[in-house]
């Protein structure tokens, strides 16, 4: 999970884009019930903000990213999710903090010796992937059907 806001966004108290964990909750927040700050405040040594800091609460990402998009406030988000609009600049990360997501993915199969053709070159795409994500560098490709 990190932090993001719109290049244009300003809303800090001191007038300024901000920069460091403390700006992050003086600011406008924008939250999730799957994204709550708590962990992130932790993480980032700040206190909790404040009720009234959290400008909008949806249960939708494409909601809180829009909102963000539009430099309404700032939210936490999976980079995952963020990771195409930050390599685009359509968003900015804020601070280094990055907490993990509540909910991880997981990819379970069946344990084999072999692996037909298909999903070894399965195997072998989303290791791939998720040494992309890994490294930060937001290039995860779409699935290719696998014959």
């Amino acid at each position: 999970m990190v932090v993001v806001a719109a290049p244009h966004f300003a809303l800090a108290p001191n007038g300024r884009f901000p920069v460091t964990a403390e700006d992050v909750v003086a600011c406008p927040l924008i939250s999730s019930p799957d994204t709550p700050w708590t962990g992130w405040c932790q993480a980032a040594r700040v206190a909790q903000p404040p009720a009234e800091a959290v400008v909008l609460s949806a249960n939708d990402s494409n909601i809180v990213i829009g909102a963000v998009l539009l430099g309404q406030g700032i939210a936490l988000e999976p980079r995952s999710l963020v990771a195409h609009a930050l390599a685009q600049r359509q968003l900015v990360q804020i601070t280094d903090i990055r907490v993990p997501y509540r909910y991880p993915y997981w990819l379970v199969w069946q344990q084999r010796d072999i692996l037909n053709a298909g999903q070894a070159h399965f195997a072998q795409w989303i290791e791939g992937q998720v040494d992309a994500y890994l490294r930060g560098s937001g290039s995860c490709t779409a699935s290719r059907r696998v014959g």
